[in-house]
């Protein structure tokens, strides 16, 4: 792993342990076992380094989105963002959304950090609206709901989510999806 890798890494653990603004580079480089220096190197500003975190974590979110396309669509694409979630909830040690906790940190502070979120989330719900459209959907609203729907999930992560509840929200979302 590279210099740049590790300090990702290491600031995108930090982050969500301790908060954007309470996580000091001086921190981060020690946890990436470098220098602020180097820090500085390949990241013109703590800014800028959330900015390369989001870039690279919506990097893989799309990539697994790719993957569980070519294996669990079964006819309802809409459901992939949600096996998605589920699967990063398992994988993962769970501090709620990253970019929601930049957003509450950063609202009113630095508008390319708050841009690039409301971006994101829009290309998500873009995304929802064209996975309705594949399954037959044509009711663009729904996307929001279901934004609302998956936003609440990650918000509540922190508290655990069981598999039956799991069933449940495919269940219910599943419900969802068949009006027409």
């Amino acid at each position: 792993m590279s210099k740049k890798d590790d300090l990702l890494q290491s600031a995108e653990i930090l982050f969500y342990q301790e908060g954007f603004h309470r996580t000091g580079v001086a921190k981060i480089a020690e946890q990436a076992n470098t220098t602020q220096r180097t820090l500085y190197k390949h990241f013109a500003t703590k800014e800028a380094l959330i900015l390369a975190i989001m870039e690279q974590r919506e990097l893989r979110y799309w990539q697994e989105i790719k993957r569980l396309d070519e294996t669990h669509s079964q006819g309802r694409w809409s459901l992939v963002p949600f096996y998605a979630l589920k699967d990063w909830f398992e994988k993962q040690n769970h501090g709620g959304c990253f970019y929601l906790n930049a957003l509450s940190e950063y609202q009113g502070k630095d508008e390319e950090i708050v841009q690039y979120v409301r971006d994101y989330k829009q290309r998500r719900e873009d995304d929802l609206v064209n996975r309705l459209e594949k399954d037959g959907i044509l009711q663009p609203d729904l996307a929001s709901l279901l934004m609302l729907i998956y936003e609440g999930i990650t918000a509540s992560s922190a508290l655990g989510i069981s598999e039956s509840t799991w069933e449940k929200i495919f269940e219910h979302i599943s419900q969802l999806l068949i009006i027409k």
